[in-house]
């Protein structure tokens, strides 16, 4: 894969960085009481309430307090373990890249089902999730390739039947 997998990892490994940083400090404000977070914090997320016009996020819609749940447990420490397994190109990286992006995938179908469906969303709140279903694709389709080092060395590494004989 070369160059292409070197690009793709890169764009996953931002994601995940993405990922990784706005879970706990800003999505987690429609879980957790506001009093846990700085005055900073809860500016942010009412900037970003009053810029996409965001009901989901303002009224704490049950459905997406729910998902934002599932980002705290579930998907906050698979990014985590994605971001080392990418750096580090870990073998085991495949199956939380699959895990990131099928849960990701259903998130997205849910939200855009919300947001399509109720017809209270802006333009600007439907464009500001593309770039998490594009991450959902491609999160599935490379944890769905080997790792880029265990490619190159399980052509290099087969053994013959004679050679398996002899050990």
């Amino acid at each position: 894969m070369g160059l292409i997998g070197v690009v793709v990892d890169a764009v996953l490994v931002y994601f995940s960085v993405v990922v990784l940083l706005t879970v706990p400090l800003v999505d987690s404000q429609c879980a957790l009481p506001a009093s846990l977070y700085p005055d900073q914090l809860v500016r942010l997320k009412r900037f970003f309430e009053a810029t996409y016009d965001d009901y989901m996020f303002e009224e704490n819609t049950p459905f997406f307090v729910g998902i934002v749940w599932m980002e705290i447990f579930f998907l906050w420490p698979l990014c985590l373990a994605n971001i080392y397994g990418l750096v580090r190109r870990k073998s085991w990286v495949g199956t939380t890249l699959v895990m990131v992006g099928v849960a990701v995938g259903t998130a997205m179908a849910t939200i855009y089902g919300e947001l399509l469906l109720a017809g209270r969303a802006s333009e600007k709140l439907v464009q500001v999730f593309i770039p998490f279903v594009f991450f959902s694709f491609l999160a599935t389709l490379r944890g769905l390739f080997p790792p880029r080092s265990a490619a190159a060395a399980a052509g290099a590494s087969r053994a013959t039947p004679a050679e398996k004989k002899r050990a």
